[in-house]
């Protein structure tokens, strides 16, 4: 089973994407902060994640520091140019994000 790390600031935006992707088969963790995903057993490690570009207390950097070469999909709201990456704008249907999770760890749908 592919492991997937969420995280996302805002609680009920992070409920649904963690309740579609464990509806889709996938083992997925859920973390509002990057001090939350620090604190995730060292022995987990994810196959992908699924990070906010705006959170409020880190950066996606700072998550994909801790896990090095692991595919990501960067979510927004807000998109501040053209040099900055969104793989993913909000709102997006929760469908939409399981299957660009399933494209990212080569999953046939």
């Amino acid at each position: 089973m592919s492991r997937v790390l969420v995280v996302e600031d805002e609680p009920s935006i992070l409920r649904l994407m963690v309740r579609a992707l464990t509806e889709a088969g996938l083992e997925v963790i859920g973390a509002m902060r990057v001090a939350d995903v620090r604190a995730i057993n060292p022995g987990w490690r994810p196959d992908a994640l699924v990070v906010d570009l705006g959170l409020p207390n880190g950066t996606v950097a700072d998550v994909a520091n801790m896990y090095p070469g692991v595919p990501s999909l960067i979510i927004s709201g807000r998109m501040t140019g053209p040099s900055v990456r969104v793989d993913l704008p909000k709102p997006f249907a929760m469908s939409t994000l399981t299957h660009r999770v399933e494209q990212l760890l080569g999953i046939e749908t």
